[in-house]
């Protein structure tokens, strides 16, 4: 049994892995995206539902929009936007 759930534990944390982008800058519009808190400009990209209270009662959670998230590589201040913003190059 110890196995098992050690073996999807293992699991759920590469699953995780996966859905995290490797640090990219990014911007929005024209303008080069920046941490409000730091100033940094180097941010992971991850995918988040915004959950509701009615999908979670029913056990549909699935079904709520999601988020893109930029968390800053330095400070890990966690911004949201409702669309990914473009890549920028370096």
């Amino acid at each position: 049994m110890k196995k098992t759930i050690g073996g999807i534990g293992a699991g759920l944390k590469a699953v995780a892995k996966s859905l995290v982008t490797p640090a990219t800058r990014f911007q929005v519009g024209d303008n080069p995206l920046l941490c409000p808190i730091c100033r940094h400009d180097e941010f992971d990209r991850r995918e988040m539902l915004m959950n509701t209270s009615g999908m979670s009662f029913m056990n549909m959670d699935w079904l709520n929009s999601s988020a893109c998230a930029l968390v800053c590589q330095k400070c890990k201040h966690i911004e949201l936007f409702a669309e990914t913003p473009s890549e920028r190059s370096v």
